[in-house]
């Protein structure tokens, strides 16, 4: 995170709650995670941070203090409805349909009495195959304990397209793979002898089919997250569309929700209106929510609730909300005067 992010999050941890809502920053607020452990999970470890159980509770006890927990139902309401949810309230989210999410996250949850979204990957439910960034997690941790020679080096840095075999070069051009040139991962992985199939037996590390079964039991609430993952800035309209609608389906029949919610795997930056526009033109059943990442930016004409990232752990709840209330009166203040100006 840039040095202005962090100064910009510990100078909102100091103002006052009260005084933010006082100015109308209200909006229903919607932090997101991946996973919550107090493990090292080498299949993110190298892709991202999380929060710990004792980290994470502690954020919740803020968030219970000071805010109305949101049951899901709620929200798919507003969005179909158009409606504003009513000022003063949090709903979680979960993406990627990790192990964590049964294990972990809904025991912590039920204990609070909180529901929540949970989105995942028909793909990699049931540990069927390994999205290709956990096993370039599972790479760059093999080039940091085996300590490959220079042989297996350059023979990465020949499927990477680098000059060289210095590792840290190696590393970065690991990190910059993507959805397009995802066969990459199992081709490095090949270099260093590794196992993703056996990694999958092992660690198990996504959610069951029952395991999903027993928490929408439980009150819990399930979401598609696309079929496999792809970034949508990479991928065509035609093939948007072909993901979305299919991880859709695959929901309504594998778990007979009368629901259908979607959140946007990576991000949904770059994905234009036709998109929604393509979709809305479908006979029902259609979406009846949508879940993005721009930081609570509202755009309930596209059923889109905008979530923000709360599982750093170098950042407090308090800090990160504060700073979405803050930077959403901003967005705000600008919007009501490009209005009387236009």
């Amino acid at each position: 995170m840039s040095l202005f992010k962090k100064s910009f999050y510990r100078s909102a941890s100091l103002i006052p709650l009260s005084f933010l809502k006082k100015l109308g920053s209200g909006d229903t607020l919607l932090p997101y995670h991946h996973l919550v452990s107090d493990e090292s999970r080498k299949h993110v470890q190298h892709l991202y941070p999380y929060k710990n159980k004792k980290q994470f509770v502690k954020d919740l006890d803020y968030l219970l203090t000071h805010f109305r927990a949101v049951h899901p139902e709620e929200l798919i309401l507003a969005s179909q409805t158009g409606q504003k949810l009513s000022p003063g309230g949090f709903l979680l989210s979960f993406d990627d349909g990790l192990s964590e999410a049964y294990d972990t996250i809904a025991p912590i949850l039920q204990q609070k009495g909180i529901s929540a979204f949970f989105f995942l990957n028909p793909a990699f439910l049931d540990n069927r195959e390994l999205f290709y960034r956990c096993k370039l997690s599972l790479v760059l941790d093999a080039l940091e304990f085996q300590k490959p020679g220079k042989a297996v080096l350059e023979k990465m840095s020949g499927l990477l397209g680098i000059p060289g075999s210095e590792k840290t070069v190696i590393q970065s051009a690991v990190l910059a793979v993507n959805y397009l040139n995802r066969k990459l991962a199992d081709e490095l992985g090949d270099c260093l002898e590794l196992s993703f199939d056996e990694y999958l037996k092992k660690v198990k590390p996504y959610l069951l089919t029952d395991q999903v079964k027993e928490l929408i039991r439980k009150g819990f609430y399930f979401g598609a997250h696309s079929l496999d993952h792809p970034n949508y800035r990479l991928i065509s309209l035609k093939e948007q569309l072909f993901q979305t609608r299919e991880s859709c389906k695959y929901m309504r029949r594998s778990f007979g929700i009368s629901y259908t919610a979607f959140s946007f795997p990576h991000e949904d930056a770059g994905v234009k209106q036709v998109f929604f526009d393509e979709l809305q033109r479908e006979p029902s059943p259609s979406i009846d929510v949508f879940f993005g990442t721009q930081n609570q930016k509202i755009e309930i004409h596209n059923r889109m609730f905008h979530r923000f990232n709360a599982e750093r752990p170098e950042y407090p709840i308090e800090g990160l909300v504060k700073g979405m209330m803050l930077y959403n009166l901003k967005r705000r203040t600008i919007k009501r005067t490009l209005d009387q100006t236009l």
